[in-house]
């Protein structure tokens, strides 16, 4: 990962942007999208005040796996 890419994926990630581009692959492409869906859905709700343990430990789970997959598919780890 580029390190524009790494703080572009961080804006979209924190709210300061909507969309991030990439050229890649299907696959690889899909395995980011799936990561940094899972790294902003858990962001997001360890902001909120109504999250608790239980939903917050399911939002961990599933960056985990998604970022096992992109190392799968990337070959490299997820940065985030």
């Amino acid at each position: 990962m580029t390190k524009k890419l790494l703080v572009e994926s961080i804006k979209y990630i924190t709210g300061k942007t909507e969309s991030v581009s990439i050229t890649s692959s299907p696959a690889k492409a899909r395995a980011y999208r799936e990561v940094l869906s899972a790294s902003k859905s858990l962001y997001e709700a360890l902001g909120q005040r109504e999250a608790n343990l239980k939903i917050v430990s399911n939002l961990i789970l599933k960056k985990k796996e998604a970022a096992k997959n992109y190392q799968k598919v990337v070959g490299k780890a997820w940065p985030i």
